[in-house]
């Protein structure tokens, strides 16, 4: 392997990481940032400012280089999240906010897209926010020259190449469906493979970062893949609990699993598939319940501790975490959040815990059915900051009833852009060599079969509470959605 540095970026939902590696995996600095997610009131609607991802980028940077000289550096990656799409002028400048991955305004057009396409587009498809503002936005769209990626907008900025860059068979802007829409062909960049070298930093985004110019920019992917190569989801059998704001639970299989509900899909390698679900606010949950109820009085830290002390099970207490509608399994906007079962003995660290125990009980309702339809588990994983309290990961070990392997570096994401960064200047090995030299697992956490015995009995009354409250909520999306349109045409 080439010695020197590698800079890893995964721009996340609700902030940016920016990592500092060498060529063996070591975590050298880490640095990151938060942004807001900007709701106008509206149902569904879900924007960011591009620039707020910019200026998060380069502080980042400027941080981590704080530790290095960047003389050092072989590369930079970024990736993040997805499907968020990005409109931009010629000059690189974005024409309207960033629709993120978790915008559903697009799904009253479902129908109509499907009918264009001639099938069901996948969830995880550019192709609906972009005809959704072809339809609602024109002038907006007819001022664009690029349809982007949100790390396609920081590549532009760090390199001036407008480009797409993901997996070899997931081009997210297809010449054939973009002309089915109606939408302009030419506005579509050119496609680059994850790992390949797109250009190098420009002065302009040297004098922003402190990087040097010249410096190769390496083609990103979506925080998934990131999160899948970070972890060494390389090998069949490994599974990985991708933590972060949305979270979810990903397997490598020899093999397509058609399941309803499940995605499954072309792995990394070939030859291999990955199966699982991903969530709309799993990993938000906790963070929601501190700054909205408690006002931030607390820090993350304090409360998992507090929850360490109450039961398995929570005395009684479950937690549904559809906080932002759900996707995996249920694939439902309207779905909402609650708290069943509370009494007046239960505390703030009860619901602490209960909201805990509710990632485990959501990872199992997309483990259990994989594993059912034959997929063998060799090994679970875990990523993200919920990797790194042994208290949480313990009662998703003991929910799941499998042992959990914590990397050295929680942060997978981050990692697994490094590694990009490194495959694209030879610096490290290809897949799946790259991944095996750079990912390092620190420990194992094996499950506790009495409190595993707890837990199957309330995953079975937790398993049934989304049906149970199915038509309560979507009452109220659908009232909420009526008194809001009728206070717009009041002040209209």
């Amino acid at each position: 392997m080439k010695p020197g540095l590698l800079l890893g970026i995964d721009l996340g939902t609700t902030r940016t990481k920016t990592g500092l590696f060498d060529t063996s995996g070591q975590l050298l600095a880490l640095a990151s940032a938060d942004y807001p997610v900007l709701h106008s009131g509206i149902p569904g609607d879900a924007e960011q400012d591009p620039e707020m991802w910019w200026q998060a980028v380069s502080s980042t940077i400027r941080q981590v280089l704080a530790e290095a000289n960047p003389r050092d550096l072989l590369a930079i990656c970024v990736g993040g999240q997805g499907p968020t799409l990005v409109l931009v002028d010629a000059v690189g400048n974005p024409v309207h906010n960033a629709i993120l991955w978790m915008d559903t305004r697009q799904r009253e057009m479902e129908g109509e897209v499907a009918e264009l396409l001639g099938e069901r587009f996948s969830p995880f498809s550019y192709l609906p926010k972009l005809y959704w503002l072809q339809k609602h936005r024109p002038q907006t769209v007819e001022k664009s020259r690029w349809y982007l990626q949100a790390w396609g907008f920081i590549t532009l900025r760090l390199c001036g190449q407008a480009v797409s860059a993901e997996r070899e068979d997931s081009n997210p802007f297809p010449q054939a469906e973009l002309q089915a829409l109606g939408l302009d062909q030419s506005k579509a960049p050119p496609f680059h493979k994850m790992g390949e070298v797109i250009g190098e930093v420009t002065k302009e985004a040297a004098q922003a970062t402190g990087l040097p110019t010249g410096l190769p920019v390496v083609g990103g992917t979506n925080d998934g893949f990131e999160t899948h190569l970070g972890a060494g989801m390389v090998v069949t059998g490994r599974g990985i609990d991708v933590g972060g704001t949305a979270g979810g639970f990903t397997l490598c299989t020899e093999k397509p699993i058609a399941l309803p509900g499940i995605f499954s899909f072309p792995g990394i390698l070939p030859g291999q598939f990955t199966a699982g679900g991903v969530m709309a606010a799993l990993g938000k949950s906790l963070d929601w319940y501190r700054e909205a109820i408690l006002d931030r009085n607390q820090e993350i830290p304090e409360l998992i501790a507090a929850a360490g002390q109450i039961p398995s099970g929570a005395e009684g207490l479950l937690f549904l975490p559809h906080l932002a509608g759900e996707r995996s399994p249920y694939w439902d906007e309207k779905a909402r959040g609650a708290f069943v079962g509370l009494r007046i003995y239960h505390t703030q660290a009860h619901l602490t815990r209960a909201i805990l125990e509710a990632t485990g009980y959501s990872l199992r309702q997309i483990l259990d059915p994989i594993r059912e339809a034959g997929a063998e588990i060799k090994e679970i994983r875990s990523a993200g900051g919920q990797a790194q309290s042994q208290i949480w990961t313990q009662i998703k070990s003991d929910i799941l009833g499998f042992p959990i392997s914590i990397p050295q570096v929680t942060e997978a994401a981050v990692l697994g852009a490094a590694i990009l960064a490194g495959m694209g200047v030879e610096a490290v090995p290809p897949l799946p060599d790259g991944a095996e030299a750079m990912v390092h697992i620190a420990s194992v956490i094996e499950p506790d079969q009495e409190r595993q015995a707890v837990y199957s009995e309330y995953y079975q009354v937790y398993r049934r509470l989304y049906e149970t409250l199915r038509q309560v909520s979507h009452q109220l999306t659908d009232l909420q959605a009526t008194e809001i349109i009728s206070g717009m045409e009041e002040r209209g």
